[in-house]
């Protein structure tokens, strides 16, 4: 059930907001060629997994959607965590509503701010002891799709996986997973190809890269310093 205050009622023109987060189940970030999802080589069966849980990321878009009943304010959410923003009062659009399954009730808040730059989107939770920061999101202004993702522990602010991604001109595309001192670097081309490169504190560990048709491609294996080791060619 949600709840909301009467003297709070969601005006028509405050029901939805008009920034959207950027992916969905139906618009994921990358699309991945048949002949990678079918494979059974084991360098394209990598490569298809690190796709897919890149592609995972729309199904947060189910976080920013704003239930019937919710309250609109532009109060700003304060918490005392250090992942707290200060938002601007001019500019902020706050959504909650509260959820209870009979054993447990819990409030969320989704605000919605912006700088010069980018649209910006934060929902926090409240079980009763204040409000803490989960995901933030940031969404560009600009024509090219440029953004981040950043998801926080519960209650300890400590930030446990976050997204980057950026559209160039041309239409290639880079996306990045990066969890505590790794990262994933996807980069998909406008013509269907790419590559993916794995690094451990900034150190390259090892290159996967795929044709347009996703039937074929290297494997790239390097050391501890970053030195190629051996290349490998595959076939889907």
């Amino acid at each position: 059930m949600f709840a909301c205050n009467n003297d709070e009622e969601v005006a028509p023109e405050e029901a939805e907001p008009s920034e959207i987060f950027a992916f969905d189940m139906q618009n994921p970030p990358i699309e991945v060629p048949s002949a990678l999802q079918s494979s059974t080589n084991e360098n394209a069966m990598v490569i298809n997994t690190w796709l897919t849980n890149a592609n995972a990321i729309a199904s947060y878009g189910a976080y920013f959607q704003v239930p019937e009943g919710a309250v609109f304010s532009t109060t700003p959410i304060s918490t005392s965590g250090s992942n707290n923003r200060i938002a601007s009062s001019a500019t902020v659009r706050v959504y909650t509503w509260t959820y209870s399954d009979g054993a447990q009730t819990f409030t969320t808040a989704y605000q919605l701010t912006e700088d010069a730059n980018d649209y910006i989107f934060e929902i926090f939770y409240d079980f009763g002891d204040g409000f803490f920061k989960l995901l933030e999101g940031r969404e560009s202004k600009a024509e090219l799709m440029k953004g981040s993702l950043k998801w926080f522990g519960f209650m300890d602010n400590e930030e446990l996986l976050s997204y980057q991604w950026e559209e160039s001109s041309n239409g290639d595309f880079e996306f990045n997973i990066i969890i505590d001192s790794s990262k994933i670097q996807i980069i998909a081309n406008a013509d269907g190809s790419g590559e993916i490169n794995s690094f451990s504190d900034n150190v390259l560990n090892a290159n996967y890269s795929w044709n347009a048709a996703g039937t074929s491609g290297t494997y790239t294996l390097y050391d501890e310093e970053g030195n190629i080791v051996e290349t490998f060619n595959w076939t889907a």
